[in-house]
């Protein structure tokens, strides 16, 4: 933050807050800088918030250019401060009450200390931004700022246009002030058309009288007055002082009321803005017509070129063409041929003749909840209001909600204080709404698709459908498909809470999807192999599934592996809960394995030798042999070496559980004494002991 220290300062009158002013404090960084000084936002004055300011520090070139614009500048304010105390006595309005395009005129001039280090020169002026103006230099840069812009009415921009020349017609008349740089980055517009607003008064010239001719500082810019580009433009003038006139601005006027009018110089279709090429022009063509043959014509511009004349003949009024005409033909070789402001004064007066040319509202019945329209056409109001909502100055047409009978009245004020007024009554709708039509795209619902409902009611605010809700505004909706019949209701009820009522019924479809096939293949296993299970259900199924499986797609095939009878069952349901089912079985093979060969050989062993065990089974998925042996092929050869008499089972079993059995005995033999086994015999037969002979090659069994 920068502090001035004032030593010296003159108010010019118009704000009470500014008439003693002894330090200002503003930001560190400037907000933009020019060639006569850099621009801050002031923070505070006198140590107060105060309505938003731009402080300008003029710059020092070391001829005393600050010393001279502040000199410019107490001038300006002496002279503006005396014409605002008549004003006020004559009208009870002050200088900007009148003169709205003087918005920043100077507030106060002052010379300080700036940080307690070097001496600076400066003034005060209204934070145009503030007030929700745009620079119309950096405006132009911004093409969708001027297209809409330039779609504002006509009458818009004509009356900022009036306000324009009526302060520039004020500053030229009644204090001598010429502006001398009025460019672009001079003015400051309000986008929505309403008002405009003049900067930059340090670099001016106060004249004497009428004949006068002060002297300047300028800039080149192609707003600038020709005679003063002349004089940039020569190569004496080092210094770049010029002598100015109280026509000076007329020229640059006139361009800034056609870039208001259309965005853009009036010479946009030529090569360059200049004394050379403007003079050849004129010696061939009468403005704004142009030849794209001639040599500065920029030929890229040709379709613009003929949209901007045919706008130019059709849409602007004459008596405008013609004051333009008069200026850009005549005014740039000489001054006095230029369109003054009382001539733009008396020509925009009666382009803004007051009048209220109309009125109206898109309906005066008001039968549901929709705005109503309100749209006007007017000229010349200083003020427009529309009771009872409020200022409309500026505008052309809002939206209100009206809820109960009401009278609009439009009052326009003019510049001089006269009033017009027109009016429109809007009734609220007494009558009971009418449903012309309520139904749905289909009432009776076989698939999942949303149901589109679609409905015709007249003077109705607000339409509910019972289940689907608030659809006023609306002409259609889509719910959801219902699971079961349903029964929907549309209710209408206007402004007044008059109803009226429509109901529609919705059915679903009750037949159950179509099972068009479901089969197994094979359904008979004889023995261990895949099934495959294949199906087809209708559209109409919403879920198809499979018991043991689960969820299946309508159409498909799934592999099992049955290892016994087999029932399966496919389930179609559709969206609303009705079903088919159909089964399938799958029956398997119940004869047991055969056994062709299982034996033991020999069947009568010694002790310690080998028997040789042969088996063969057809149809088994698992053979075993018990005790000794266990899981076996189908089909072998084994030896074994037992040790006691055994019985072997062979057990052969299908791959569906079956069993078949099978046994085989293996004897053991082994040698002993005859007299062991005998001897008890023969003691009780009698016979001797020794006659043994003949039993000597029997065998015994154990």
């Amino acid at each position: 933050m920068k502090r001035i220290v004032v030593n010296t300062a003159f108010w010019t009158g118009l704000e009470p807050a500014f008439s003693s002013v002894q330090t200002i404090e503003i930001e560190d960084e400037p907000l933009a800088e020019g060639g006569f000084g850099v621009l801050f936002r002031a923070l505070t004055i006198n140590g107060r918030k105060t309505p938003p300011q731009i402080i300008k520090l003029l710059k020092d070139n070391g001829d005393g250019l600050a010393l001279r614009g502040i000199t410019t500048v107490r001038e300006l304010q002496r002279r503006l401060e005396l014409k605002n105390r008549e004003l006020l006595a004559s009208t009870k309005r002050s200088l900007l009450d009148n003169l709205p395009a003087l918005l920043a005129v100077p507030q106060f001039s002052f010379e300080g200390h700036i940080d307690g280090g070097r001496q600076v020169f400066g003034y005060s002026a209204n934070d145009l931004a503030a007030a929700g103006l745009e620079e119309f230099g950096t405006f132009l840069e911004d093409d969708a700022k001027v297209r809409n812009y330039q779609a504002l009415p006509l009458s818009k921009k004509l009356q900022v246009a009036r306000q324009l020349v009526t302060a520039f017609d004020f500053l030229s008349s009644h204090v001598l002030y010429i502006h001398a740089d009025f460019k672009a980055e001079a003015l400051f517009i309000d986008p929505q058309g309403r008002r405009c607003a003049i900067i930059d008064f340090d670099s001016g010239a106060l004249a004497r009288d009428l004949q006068d001719q002060p002297s300047t500082f300028g800039t080149a810019q192609d707003w600038l007055a020709p005679e003063i580009f002349r004089q940039l433009a020569s190569a004496s003038n080092k210094a770049k002082e010029v002598r100015v006139d109280l026509h000076s601005d007329v020229w640059s006027v006139n361009v800034a009321i056609h870039y208001l009018l259309f965005g853009f110089h009036p010479y946009f279709f030529l090569t360059e803005i200049s004394d050379r090429c403007i003079k050849a022009y004129l010696r061939v063509f009468r403005w704004p017509t142009a030849n794209p043959t001639f040599p500065y014509f920029r030929k890229e511009l040709l379709r613009a070129h003929r949209q901007y004349v045919e706008c130019f003949e059709r849409k602007i009024p004459k008596e405008i063409a013609e004051k333009f005409r008069f200026t850009f033909n005549h005014g740039f070789v000489d001054p006095a041929q230029r369109t003054s402001y009382g001539q733009w004064k008396v020509v925009l007066q009666a382009a803004n003749r007051p009048a209220i040319k109309r009125f109206e509202a898109d309906r005066v019945v008001v039968t549901d909840a929709r705005p109503v329209r309100l749209s006007w056409d007017v000229t010349g109001a200083a003020r427009l209001e529309l009771e009872p909502v409020g200022d409309m100055t500026g505008r052309n047409s809002i939206e209100v909600i009206v809820r109960r009978d009401t009278v609009f009245r439009l009052k326009l004020v003019a510049d001089d204080g006269s009033l017009l007024t027109k009016e429109i009554g809007i009734a609220i709708s007494k009558e009971t709404p009418k449903i012309l039509s309520f139904m749905a795209d289909r009432q009776l619902i076989t698939d999942t698709r949303p149901v589109r409902l679609s409905w015709e009611v007249t003077g109705a605010a607000i339409v509910v459908i019972d289940g689907v809700g608030d659809v006023t505004g609306r002409s259609e909706v889509e719910i959801p498909a219902p699971r079961s019949d349903v029964s929907l209701t549309l209710t209408a009820s206007s402004l007044l809470g008059i109803t009226a009522t429509a109901t529609i019924q919705i059915e679903v479809c009750k037949e159950p999807p179509r099972i068009e096939l479901f089969e197994a293949d094979p359904d008979f296993l004889v023995d261990a192999q895949p099934v495959e299970l294949r199906w087809r259900v209708s559209d109409s199924a919403h879920e198809v599934s499979l018991a043991g499986i689960g969820r299946v797609p309508r159409v498909g095939s799934v592999t099992v592996y049955p290892n016994c009878d087999q029932r399966y069952i496919l389930r179609a349901m559709s969206f609303f809960g009705y079903s088919a089912t159909k089964e399938v079985h799958i029956r398997v093979s119940k004869n047991p394995p055969r056994v062709e060969l299982f034996r033991v050989e020999p069947a009568w062993l010694r002790e310690g030798e080998d028997a040789e065990i042969a088996w063969r089974v057809i149809g088994a998925t698992v053979v075993r042999i018990a005790p000794l042996v266990g899981n076996v092929p189908s089909e072998g050869r084994l030896k074994l070496k037992p040790l006691n008499s055994t019985t072997l089972t062979l057990i052969a079993e299908s791959p569906f559980g079956v069993q078949s059995r099978a046994n085989a005995v293996v004897s053991m033999v082994r040698q002993t004494k005859l007299s062991d086994h005998l001897t008890p015999l023969l003691v009780k037969s009698g016979t001797p002991l020794g006659d043994l002979s003949r039993f000597a090659t029997k065998k015994s069994v154990r």
